[in-house]
Parts: C-alpha cells; structure tokens; sequence
C-alpha cells in the first residue's frame, strides 16, 4: 500500500521541484521590478534636478537686479534672447513631431475661454467692489492672460518633459499671443480710452513676431526631415531657453507698494492661479473625461501665473500701472508653490 501524504499536502521533494521551476520566473519579474523602481527613480532625479534648476535661475536673476550686477538692459537683452532663438528652436526642433489631433485643437481654446470668463468676472466684481476703470482693465488683461511661454514652456519642460513643448507653444502662439494681439489691445484702449491701432498694424505685428513666423514655417516644413547636426543644434538651443528666461524673470521680481493694492491683487491673482484653471479643469478634464498628457498640459498652461506681454500693453495704456506690475512680480513666485500642487492633481485624477 502507498504511503500518500495528507490531502492539501506537498511533499518536500515536489515543494522543491515547483520552487527550482518557479525561480528563473520570479527572478525575471523581480529584476523588471528593480529595473522599472530604478528608471523610476531617476526619472524623479532628473525631474527634481530640472525643478531646481529653474529655481536657481529665478533666484540668480533676482540677486544680480538687486545687488546691480546687471547691466540696465540686462533683462531686457535676455528676454529678447528667449523670444528671438530660443522659442523659434523649441519650434523647429519638436513641432514637426508633434501629432496634431482635436485633443491639441480643443487646447489652443483654453486661453481664449479663460480669458473670455476672467474678463467677465473681473467686470461683475468691479462693479460690485466699485473698482475704478483702469483697475478693471488692467485685471482683464493681465489677470487672464497666462505666461505660457516664459513660464509655461520651462514647466512643461519640467513636469511633463521636453518633448510636449509644441503643445505649450502652440497654446502660446495662438492662444496667448493671438489674445493679446487681437483681442486685448482693443479692451485696453476702451478702459484706457485711446484709439485702437490700424487693423494692418496688429496684423503686421503678429506676422512679424518671430515665434509665431517659425511656428508657421516649422509646420510647413513638417514632412522635410533635417539633417542630424540641424536637429542637435536646435534641439541645444531649445535647451537653453528655459534657464535664460527665469534668469530673466527673476530680473524684474519685486514687491514693493502691495499693500496698497491687497484687494485686487488678491481677486486678479485668485483668478489667475486658481479659480481660472479650475474652470478650464472642470471643462476640459471632468466633462470630455479625457486623462492625456495634452489635456493635463492644457490645464497646467492655464494655471501659469500672469503674462509679461500684458503687463506691458497695461502700462502702455495707463491702466493701473501699479496694479499690473505687482500681478506679476508677486504671482511668479506664488506659482512656483501652485504648479507643483496642480501637476499632482491633474496626474493623480
């Protein structure tokens, strides 16, 4: 008669037999594991590394204006520095890889809907607050107007990696700027009560700002591939966009006189950093249901503190000089503590 171990039981000899059969398996699986915690972890180190990058640079810019290292046109010379080669190299470099879907189509939308609801609320509550006319003007320029270029394109670069920056310059281009150009300057002559220029001045304005020119000739050029040494040395110029244009915000940070004007730099900036991307979140996130990377970027361009561009167009037409400088030297440093917040939840939802 057999000897038959218990119902349920293993001998040792089949225990060690499945354990030798079952070990290469779990080896292979462990050293995926290991593999993808690694790549992970240094996916968070370049991610972190970038970060503070960024912050150095915003910081360095604001100690050489404060101790007067820099010269006069210093911020100025940077500036124009990003604008001249390093957003037209970002274009040419990743544009003509970019997939163009409705997804990216539905984005170039958001900063017009953001600006059209701030311009709305900014009108109903300077009537409620009996906010004076350029302040009204000055907080519907430049409270709904996102930095998505000098900001927004760092970040992108940061947070969700270099190769989706033709989404945020596509929002930039023809969302932000086409804003600003077409749109703003007009309000900003009714609050400010001056005549709009000639319709052939904006269009020339646009045609010939030399981001908008390489986007469109990048686009045209779609189907040309580049010789390799042509896309390193745009690729190398795109990198070197993000690093000059904090170093050039951090030039032109300042807080003096807030306290004069708490209120509606508290109202310009909720809007800017808060209520303004929610609402862009709660259209374009909850409702459509989408969860990709364009979607996110397109909500996370939107919650950019306010836009330099406007600021100028604001004092250029007297509406609340003051006012128009504190939204920005108060709402860049506040974003660097309100980006991170909305990067986790755009992922994590």
């Amino acid at each position: 008669m057999l000897n038959l171990p218990p119902s349920g039981c293993i001998s040792h000899e089949t225990a060690t037999r499945n354990r030798l059969r079952l070990e290469p398996a779990e080896r292979e699986t462990n050293g995926r594991c290991l593999n993808q915690h690694s790549a992970e972890h240094k996916a968070r180190g370049r991610e972190d590394g970038k970060l503070t990058l960024l912050v150095v640079c915003l910081v360095v810019g604001f100690a050489l204006n404060r101790t007067g290292r820099l010269p006069a046109a210093g911020a100025a010379a940077l500036s124009a520095y990003v604008i001249n080669l390093g957003l037209p190299a970002v274009a040419f470099a990743y544009l003509p890889h970019l997939e163009f879907n409705q997804t990216v189509l539905l984005s170039i939308g958001a900063p017009w809907l953001m600006f059209l609801i701030g311009a709305g609320l900014f009108w109903l509550a300077g009537r409620w607050l009996n906010l004076a006319r350029e302040t009204i003007g000055c907080l519907m320029l430049v409270g709904g107007l996102a930095n998505t270029s000098m900001v927004g394109l760092p970040m992108i670069e940061v947070f969700f990696g270099r190769e989706l920056l033709p989404v945020g310059l596509l929002i930039d281009l023809l969302g932000s700027y086409l804003i600003l150009s077409v749109v703003a300057t007009p309000i900003a002559c009714w609050y400010g009560a001056e005549a709009p220029p000639p319709a052939g001045t904006m269009v020339r304005q646009i045609v010939a700002f030399l981001p908008f020119a390489a986007t469109v000739l990048a686009l045209l050029l779609s189907d040309v591939p580049y010789p390799p040494w042509l896309q390193a040395l745009f690729e190398r110029l795109a990198g070197t966009m993000a690093p000059v244009a904090l170093v050039s915000i951090g030039c032109q940070l300042g807080l003096s006189g807030v306290h004069n004007k708490l209120r509606p730099v508290l109202l310009g900036l909720s809007y800017k950093l808060l209520l303004g991307p929610a609402a862009i979140f709660c259209i374009y996130f909850l409702m459509s249901g989408t969860r990709d990377p364009i979607t996110q970027i397109t909500v996370f361009e939107m919650a950019m503190p306010p836009m330099i561009a406007a600021t100028v167009v604001a004092m250029e037409y007297d509406l609340d000089p003051a006012l128009a400088t504190l939204l920005v030297t108060a709402g860049i440093p506040l974003a660097f503590v309100t980006l991170p917040l909305w990067h986790f939840a755009l992922v994590a939802t």
